[in-house]
């Protein structure tokens, strides 16, 4: 029996959050938990141990996807697959200093981004 893999969605728009949480159990992936500011995921990722983050860039709160991504880098090594509706260019910049993090723009399809958070698990180090 396999066991699914556990995704936090970080997500602050609640029309894409409840996508995601709707189509992604049906592509195989269990929903730990959907925050909508990085303070609510720092907490939820030593709660729920997500094996994939889904973060989006701008959240509530005081910090951005990016900081919070730092910060829960200090705790553990869990892949993040950044999404965004920016220039996807300008985020992987802002992101690269970030081990096993992914990218992806908004909108993207759902089987898209299941392959992306695929591949992004099988090339974590965790």
């Amino acid at each position: 029996m396999t066991t699914r893999k556990r995704v936090l969605i970080v997500e602050d728009e609640a029309i894409v959050a409840m996508s995601l949480s709707r189509t992604l159990p049906r592509l195989g992936y269990e929903i730990c938990g959907v925050v909508a500011s990085g303070e609510e995921a720092l907490l939820r990722v030593d709660t729920d141990q997500p094996d994939v983050l889904l973060m989006d860039i701008h959240l509530l709160g005081t910090l951005d996807g990016v900081q919070t991504a730092e910060l829960i880098r200090t705790r553990c090594n869990v892949p993040i697959v950044f999404m965004s509706g920016y220039d996807i260019n300008e985020i992987q910049e802002k992101t690269k200093h970030i081990p096993n993090a992914s990218h992806v723009g908004k909108p993207v399809g759902m089987a898209v981004l299941a392959g992306i958070i695929q591949n992004s698990l099988e090339n974590s180090t965790t």
